[in-house]
């Protein structure tokens, strides 16, 4: 490989995918190495949805949408502070983006667009996602990927590592690479596209960029954050990782975190009404469980004291309401109640303050407020 390369692609998911795609259809010369045994990423993890606002699905539908529009709800939604010339640049090209993959194949669910779905709803309808999550993308995707690999304007090694980004001149001129044997080699390339994925399987870089603990061993392995280690190795920067916001109701496996997630309490209002009350370490709501606004939730959770949030509630409100935890029921749930580590029973208020690790004068203040 002594020639030098037009454009290597580190990382072959989301990003790295179409990015070898419109260099090869271009007639470039590409290389993508990707560390994982398969192309894909994140996308065999992630459901996939998309937002964009003008797209030819929407016009077939009558819905009047625009980019501005898309603009203004992002920047509401994210209370401002959303990087603006990043937000632009992403609603701007979403529609051409969405277009593109329906024109290679990509289905929506038959009732989209919707408003939003486990997120802050847009005040139009232009969420979309596919049957079969995100691996509908990667459908779509791949057959364009593989046509240009059969014409040899792309080459893809998989089990490849980044090892090092070779500089000269002050330029990003190269790789090194590691193959599966442990060979290594340097490479030439005369542009070098890192899209390498987040760091959200780095517990240690979690902790580092983003703030707090990394609870939920539920991303792609290989998203360890190698290529932002090796950017800022160059002189580059990372920016956007205190914009950080955690999901609300799930139930973890265990207390060794990182861990999975076993079941996801429903705390949608609209889905079932709240019977119980939400409390945190410190025995203390810290919101209005029946506004229904998972974007309010989200953030209150933020503020509490380890992101810890506990949902307290009696027997005659497990014996009459219906069930709390998504998929289950009530036998389930009875069964999982009494086998899992994350579940206390007690016959005080006190006592289950004390097994769950809650202030126990903040939950009594709190219960017998809430009962008054």
């Amino acid at each position: 490989m002594e020639d030098a390369w037009d454009v290597i692609v580190v990382g072959a998911g989301t990003s790295g995918i179409p990015a070898a795609i419109f260099a090869g259809q271009r007639g470039a010369k590409v290389l993508v190495i990707e560390s994982a045994d398969k192309i894909g990423g994140t996308l065999h993890l992630s459901t996939g949805q998309m937002s964009a606002a003008g797209t030819a699905l929407q016009k077939q539908l009558s819905i009047n949408d625009s980019a501005d529009a898309h603009f203004e709800d992002v920047m509401r939604i994210s209370e401002n502070t959303a990087n603006k010339e990043l937000v632009r640049l992403a609603v701007e090209n979403a529609a051409g983006t969405f277009d593109w993959l329906m024109d290679n194949g990509f289905l929506p669910l038959k009732e989209h667009p919707v408003l939003g779905n486990a997120h802050e709803p847009y005040s139009e309808r232009r969420y979309y996602w596919g049957p079969y999550a995100a691996l509908s993308i990667l459908e779509a995707m791949q057959p364009l990927l593989d046509t240009e690999i059969a014409k040899g304007n792309v080459t893809l090694s998989l089990e490849t590592k980044l090892i090092s980004l070779i500089v000269s001149n002050n330029q990003v001129d190269g790789v090194e690479i590691e193959a599966r044997d442990g060979t290594r080699a340097l490479i030439k390339g005369r542009n070098v596209v890192l899209a390498t994925g987040g760091y959200s399987s780095n517990p240690k870089l979690f902790k580092e960029l983003s703030g707090p603990t990394l609870y939920l061993n539920g991303s792609y392995e290989h998203s360890q954050g190698d290529g932002l280690y090796l950017g800022q190795s160059v002189g580059g920067f990372l920016r956007g990782h205190d914009k950080y916001i955690c999901g609300y109701g799930a139930i973890l496996k265990d207390f060794k975190y990182p861990t999975g997630i076993t079941a996801r309490a429903i705390c949608h209002p609209h889905l079932r009404q709240p019977w119980e009350i939400h409390v945190n370490k410190n025995g203390d709501r810290f919101f209005q469980e029946d506004y229904d606004s998972v974007h309010v939730r989200e953030k209150k959770l933020l503020e509490q004291p380890s992101l810890m949030s506990w949902i307290v509630f009696d027997s005659k409100i497990h014996a009459e309401s219906p069930p709390i935890l998504r998929d289950f029921s009530k036998k389930d749930e009875e069964s999982f109640f009494s086998n899992h580590p994350m579940f206390c029973v007690a016959e005080s208020v006190n006592e289950l303050a004390s097994l769950s690790g809650i202030d126990a004068p903040g939950l009594r203040r709190t219960v017998n407020e809430y009962n008054s």
